[in-house]
């Protein structure tokens, strides 16, 4: 299904600057906060369900096309969070989300929209120790003894970007993460090693 909405935001997005950017979105009884990832390869739209733990993200590729199954477990819970608020909900399949969605996709961006990496972890529960999304600072290893795991790598590049990813594969770089919101510290460059 090709997303023609999305293509008018992510030319918005790249004439400001943006690498991703957060909007509403509502379907039915249910609200989700989504964050579209330009900066990836597949670009991503990554949906959280508000007041309920319900996270799913979707590839968006070239000509801005997506796939409209929702990951099996995650569109059972909707579904039955739909079934428990309207009687309507049983012949629901997941295209019915993504039609309903095409053309709900703000088409301009603004910095107002712009997610902190805080409240991109916080809708990413595919990352390693999803919990811990409050940034604590740089690891620097060896690179002989010690590098990045592809995890932590894969949690950078959600979180800071391919800028951020690339300086730390390519210097041997850990991003830091917490739960504990007291440790937090201000997300800042990897230091040069």
């Amino acid at each position: 299904m090709r997303l023609d909405n999305l293509e008018m935001l992510d030319v918005s997005m790249r004439a400001q600057g943006i690498r991703c950017f957060k909007f509403a979105y509502h379907f039915r009884s249910l609200d989700f906060s989504v964050i579209y990832l330009n900066d990836c390869s597949p670009q991503e739209l990554v949906f959280g369900c508000q007041h309920h733990n319900i996270f799913f993200k979707v590839a968006v590729y070239s000509n801005y096309n997506i796939g409209v199954m929702i990951a099996d477990q995650a569109f059972f819970a909707i579904r039955d969070l739909l079934r428990t608020n309207e009687t309507s909900s049983a012949a629901l399949l997941s295209k019915d989300i993504f039609v309903d969605f095409a053309p709900k996709i703000p088409v301009a961006a603004n910095r107002a929209g712009v997610p902190t990496h805080e409240e991109i972890l916080n809708n990413s529960r595919d990352v390693e120790e999803s919990e811990k999304i409050y940034f604590c600072g740089w690891l620097i290893h060896d690179g002989v003894t010690s590098r990045p795991t592809p995890a932590n790598l894969a949690k950078t590049m959600r979180a800071c970007g391919q800028e951020f990813f690339e300086f730390c594969k390519k210097y041997n770089i850990s991003s830091r993460w917490t739960d504990i919101i007291s440790k937090r510290v201000a997300l800042t460059h990897p230091p040069m090693p």
